[in-house]
């Protein structure tokens, strides 16, 4: 749970999830290939990514389902007591050993089935195969939490609601004694590294890297 009083993390609810890809299509709009990934940023485009979302995390839960994995972060106004969603993030935790059969296979968001033009939806897929590839040879199906599409309201930022979508994921994974994982931008990682987050040190491929692996292990987990 957060520290601060006017914010709260918990699941999202298939009702908050435009507003959720609100955020996540604003963050992540200027970055490569998000065109073809997220697309603009409007009310029907928000409700698309809302389903696709969605599918994703019964696909997840099907197979893993101790944590459902989109979260949100709630702001309350301590004036007029009205909530507004300011952060989203999504946690994908498997909790148990997977062979490499189930591990190669990444799940429906990150597949981009819905990029119907096979040209364009390689270029994205391409452009993520570094770092996918990476996690796998880092994790090798073992326990872990994967938490991505971290993005928080431009407008309540320094408010707590970064640190406190991490630290949601983070109590998670002490309860599981399973370590965390992330592909950080630069922005983020000033506030991983103050969480206890550190930087995967594990080859050449990492400084090739547009968003360096960042691992949380907790006090209960074994080191690999």
């Amino acid at each position: 749970m957060s520290s601060k009083p006017n914010i709260r993390v918990e699941t999202a609810r298939e009702e908050d999830m435009p507003r959720c890809m609100e955020l996540v299509l604003d963050a992540f709009g200027p970055f490569p290939n998000f065109d073809l990934i997220g697309g603009p940023n409007t009310e029907e485009n928000r409700k698309l990514n809302a389903e696709r979302h969605l599918r994703g995390y019964r696909e997840h839960l099907e197979k893993y389902p101790s944590v459902s994995p989109g979260i949100k972060c709630v702001y309350t106004d301590p004036q007029t007591r009205e909530e507004r969603i300011i952060g989203f993030a999504e946690w994908f935790v498997w909790d148990r050993e997977r062979t490499e059969e189930e591990y190669m296979v990444e799940n429906y968001i990150l597949r981009m089935e819905w990029i119907e033009d096979e040209v364009k939806r390689k270029r994205c897929l391409d452009a993520m195969e570094p770092e996918i590839a990476l996690r796998r040879k880092i994790m090798k199906g073992r326990p872990f939490a994967l938490l991505c599409y971290m993005c928080v309201d431009p407008g309540y930022r320094r408010r707590g609601a970064a640190t406190a979508c991490v630290r949601w994921g983070m109590e998670r994974c002490a309860e599981l004694g399973i370590p965390g994982y992330l592909e950080a931008s630069e922005e983020g990682m000033k506030t991983y590294k103050t969480l206890g987050w550190e930087v995967y040190e594990g080859g050449e491929e990492v400084g090739k890297m547009m968003f360096p692996p960042m691992v949380w292990w907790p006090a209960n987990a074994e080191r690999w």
